[in-house]
């Protein structure tokens, strides 16, 4: 059976290349995702050659640091990619999408020095939680990793964090005071008659506790139905200044540092209606409650 892997999905815009004098360099062409041109990440930025469609790199000097020869690319972080070679495109019927088929997933730095291999694609990493050693890790919040040298790279596993914060920070003492420092300055919500709403946390957790303790207690019982993924803060509705660090100068969502755990409860299984879904955004200070969507 062929392995099939999920990865970036990209198109190719005709953009031409530029060197910093301005002079056309080559035929290079910057990469493009849903129609988004590429960002710059860490002063590299992915490249397309228009004959064979391979993804390379890049660097500010506008020199070719990771030549074209991969099928894609994920951008730099903590100077480390995830590197896709050797992948077959397999279109949908109507031939709009595609999926990666086949190949390997490396970890590569930007030096182009393969540092892994057959690495899962794996996005719940914090690749900025890099910790380097002879053995594995055995911190049950971090994923190991072996490297071609025989050592092994960890990294935080967000989602690992995140239920391990959620069992053992939130729900083991939950009361008032100590839910509202866990409470962003701000929660969002939506409101038929307002739209969307920030509360201040002091008012919204004066109002709101009791029927969310109940909630959240509940997710302690094992039969409890409730789901667990991630999410990105909407640009177009945290807008404020005070959400500024949490996108790049390209306006995306950092997620790759301030991930959005999403918790969805689930009160009736016969009834889509009755759900509660709280938003937990990474913080510098840890996970903050930042928005809300109740349905008792």
């Amino acid at each position: 059976m062929k392995r099939k892997v999920l990865f970036l999905l990209f198109t190719v815009l005709s953009i031409p290349v530029f060197a910093q004098t301005g002079e056309d360099t080559s035929d290079l062409q910057i990469y493009v995702s849903d129609h988004i041109r590429d960002c710059d990440s860490e002063g590299f930025i992915r490249v397309v050659h228009p004959a064979t469609g391979k993804v390379g790199m890049l660097d500010a000097d506008d020199q070719l640091a990771i030549p074209t020869e991969y099928s894609d690319l994920t951008p730099v972080r903590n100077g480390l990619i995830y590197a896709l070679k050797g992948a077959s495109k397999v279109y949908t019927a109507d031939g709009e999408h595609f999926h990666w088929e086949g190949g390997e997933v490396l970890l590569i730095n930007t030096r182009n020095q393969v540092l892994a291999r057959n690495v899962d694609p794996y996005p719940e990493l914090n690749l900025f939680s890099l910790e380097i050693s002879d053995l594995p890790s055995t911190d049950p919040l971090r994923y190991n990793i072996e490297a071609v040298d025989g050592r092994f790279y960890s990294f935080v596993d967000f989602d690992r964090e995140f239920r391990n914060w959620l069992h053992t920070g939130l729900l083991s003492n939950l009361s008032k005071e100590s839910f509202l420092q866990m409470v962003h300055p701000k929660v969002s919500y939506w409101s038929e008659e307002d739209g969307w709403v920030f509360e201040n946390q002091l008012s919204f957790v004066e109002k709101s506790f009791d029927y969310i303790q109940g909630r959240l207690k509940g997710l302690e019982d094992p039969s409890n139905r409730f789901t667990v993924f991630t999410e990105s803060l909407n640009p177009e509705i945290f807008s404020a200044d005070e959400y500024t660090n949490y996108f790049n100068d390209c306006g995306e969502f950092k997620t790759w540092l301030y991930p959005v755990k999403v918790v969805h409860i689930r009160h009736d299984p016969d009834n889509d209606m009755r759900q509660d879904q709280y938003d937990f955004l990474r913080t510098p200070e840890g996970y903050k409650l930042i928005g809300v969507s109740m349905n008792p």
